[in-house]
């Protein structure tokens, strides 16, 4: 059975999911293996369904919705930090179905339907999130 790949170089990493993975699953794997301090991400693909939402600041909390239909991945962008000693992704996206508009936001889930090809830039700064009771979401600090 074919799995996510992963080939390093000194600048970035790319990495490669296949049908059937979970994008945070598979992330999580990654961010443990590589363990840096920081990184960047971002990625195209297709996926089987995308749950995603927007937040809300007057009910400091989001919106979601899930799509279990064709997505092409038009965008992911994210970043990792690291929050109680477990890897944190927050990553947005775009998407487009057969009817070629678009959707997007903050995702929670992600199913690939044929692949997604991510590139994750390591950073050198101890990123971590913190809870900001105004906003009511873990924003990013520096450790």
């Amino acid at each position: 059975m074919k799995s996510m790949q992963h080939y390093p170089s000194p600048a970035l990493d790319l990495v490669v999911l296949v049908k059937g993975e979970h994008l945070f699953e598979c992330l999580e794997r990654y961010a443990a293996s590589v363990k840096y301090p920081s990184a960047w991400l971002s990625g195209i693909g297709a996926a089987s369904s995308a749950t995603i939402g927007a937040y809300d600041p007057a009910i400091k909390g989001y919106h979601w919705e899930t799509f279990k239909e064709p997505l092409e991945i038009l965008s992911l962008q994210g970043n990792l930090s690291w929050v109680d000693g477990k890897p944190f992704w927050h990553i947005h996206g775009s998407f487009a179905g057969h009817n070629y508009q678009s959707i997007g936001g903050h995702i929670k889930a992600l199913e690939i339907s044929v692949t997604a090809e991510l590139t994750i830039t390591p950073h050198p700064t101890s990123l971590t999130r913190t809870f900001d009771e105004e906003t009511g979401i873990k924003l990013l600090r520096k450790q």
